[in-house]
């Protein structure tokens, strides 16, 4: 267990890209529907942005009572669902 994202090819079984997961580790995540950005839900009462292609984190969102345990984009990428544990 390495603590992190992975975009693999999947004909090479080579990793692309890869990320640090967050402190308390990945509960859930969900690609956008362009296939250009990840949201990463975690324990640690976040939702993150991670966009593979330029490695970077676009944006977080702490503060929730408690870890996210779901997280899903809406069809149009607009808007994410999120569950709580």
């Amino acid at each position: 267990r390495d603590g992190g994202l992975r975009v693999i090819d999947v004909e090479r079984g080579k990793t692309i890209h890869s990320c640090k997961a967050p402190a308390k580790g990945i509960q859930s995540l969900a690609v956008t529907p362009d296939g250009l950005s990840v949201l990463i839900g975690s324990s640690d009462k976040t939702v993150r942005q991670w966009t593979p292609t330029l490695d970077r984190l676009i944006l977080e969102i702490a503060g929730f009572r408690s870890g996210v345990s779901a997280v899903d984009v809406l069809p149009d990428g607009k808007m994410a669902v999120l569950g709580f544990q």
